[in-house]
């Protein structure tokens, strides 16, 4: 029996040796002498295409297929998206490779189509997810129709459909549409839809911008499940009306954010509702040794967001990170500069830095420097340092109906007009609550405690 068993092993991998696999058909192709859409459709599924030159036009891609640059330049010619991947009869496994996707957009709007992108747009109508994995590839400087009511999508990459997506060392930069009679729902960066599974390593998004009337993110979007480690999110922006957005990242609310070793970073909000400059969080994240540093929000009339991280209706899980040195100045903002947690929400920070972030001093409003936690939502906080954040309140407003624990933390050096340290708001109906467990507030200005009493504010 034992030796049947070893012959069979044997046997299989044998079989299973790249020796006894078929070898992919390579073509090689240049742009200047051979149309690349013509070497796609002639390729047998499981090929490969080795690409050089600058390849203009729009290009589609509906089957098992390798393009490896040498590099290479795919460019749009002004009207729709440079490269779409989709479904044939089966969904497709896609591998890209060394390439720069640019120049794509300003085409008429497909009302149609369940997506629409610049750069890069992966369709899929099939049960089976479309896989696409790119390695060294840049999309940037592709917009969708500035000039068209009806515009809508993502200006760098989009997807609709069952789709798993990869970037390795890959940059999502300076792709966006700049009017603000858009009203289009459009995102400068990347868009993941509802069936989406996005995984980004050491990948960049940077300087994409949706500067429209249509409310959506500047760098990335999330409606399934999104995965970052390493690579940043930096110079992002949204403006006009781009309500419940953030210029860096949004997760919608049935979406997922996992992020590792990633920089959030000079990202702005130019507009004045619920929106923030780094991310807005209404599904679940999880942040761990994260960055969110020195993102604006630069509202001047009544908003509701922060200059770091707002999270509205969902929940934040934050550990070894830091939120540090975001700036909300509006003199009527009702948020932090640093963490805005509302409407029924939920944060959690565990050995997280909120510190240097800065609010107005301004007596309208009802801001906080570093945390502003209300409409019956909940913080808690073990092992946080909250120091030398400036507001109203300089470090932690507690409005209605919600609550503060803070356990092992330590609130230090804090500047408000209200309190430095700790304002439980006495004009909230119903009032939260906050509770301290070996917690030490210390040197707040003008004091450590405002609207209630514990020995830790002494």
């Amino acid at each position: 029996m034992l030796a049947t068993y070893l012959r069979g092993l044997l046997l299989l991998s044998l079989l299973l040796t790249p020796a006894a696999w078929p070898a992919p058909t390579v073509a090689e192709v240049d742009c200047s002498t051979h149309p690349l859409q013509e070497a796609i459709d002639a390729a047998h599924p499981g090929s490969v295409i080795r690409l050089t030159g600058w390849c203009e036009g729009h290009f589609t891609v509906d089957k098992d297929l390798t393009i490896l640059g040498a590099p290479a330049v795919l460019s749009g010619i002004g009207d729709g998206t440079v490269l779409t991947l989709t479904n044939g009869t089966t969904p497709p496994l896609i591998y890209l490779k060394d390439l720069e996707i640019r120049n794509g957009g300003l085409g008429p709007t497909d009302l149609t189509a369940p997506m629409a992108a610049g750069g890069l747009l992966l369709l899929n109508s099939a049960s089976e997810p479309l896989i696409a994995q790119l390695e060294n590839v840049t999309i940037a400087d592709n917009t969708l129709p500035g000039n068209d009511g009806d515009a809508f999508g993502a200006c760098g990459v989009g997807t609709s459909g069952p789709v798993k997506l990869t970037l390795r060392n890959s940059a999502i930069i300076n792709n966006g549409i700049s009017n603000i009679s858009l009203d289009g729902h459009v995102i400068g960066g990347l868009h993941l839809g509802l069936q989406g599974y996005l995984q980004l390593y050491n990948t960049e998004l940077s300087g994409n911008f949706n500067l429209t009337d249509g409310g959506s993110s500047g760098g990335l979007e999330c409606y399934g499940h999104c995965i970052m480690q390493g690579g940043h999110i930096s110079n992002n922006e949204t403006g006009s009306d781009s309500g419940s957005s953030g210029a860096g990242f949004t997760v919608w609310r049935d979406g997922f954010l996992l992020m590792e070793g990633v920089r959030v970073q000079d990202n702005r909000s130019s507009w004045d509702t619920s929106v923030a400059g780094g991310g807005v969080i209404l599904g679940h994240a999880v942040l761990k040794h994260t960055q969110i540093r020195n993102n604006q929000l630069l509202g001047t009339g009544d908003t509701d967001g922060s200059g770091g991280l707002l999270v509205q209706g969902g929940v934040l899980e934050m550990m070894d990170s830091a939120i540090r040195g975001n700036l909300a100045p509006g003199v009527y903002h009702r948020g932090a500069a640093g963490l805005t947690v509302r409407g029924n929400a939920r944060a959690s920070l565990l050995r997280t830095t909120i510190r240097d972030n800065l609010a107005s001093l301004s007596p309208t409003g009802a801001n906080a420097g570093a945390l502003l936690v209300s409409n019956d939502s909940q913080f808690y906080g073990n092992e946080v340092i909250i120091r030398n954040n400036e507001g109203q309140t300089g470090s932690v407003h507690i409005g209605e109906q919600a609550r503060v624990i803070l356990t092992g933390s330590r609130v230090q050096g804090n500047l408000g007009l209200i309190t430095g340290g700790i304002w439980l708001d006495d004009t909230a109906s119903p009032p939260g609550e906050v509770l301290l467990f070996n917690t030490s507030l210390i040197n707040n200005t003008p004091d450590n405690c405002s609207g209630f009493t514990d020995p830790a504010c002494l």
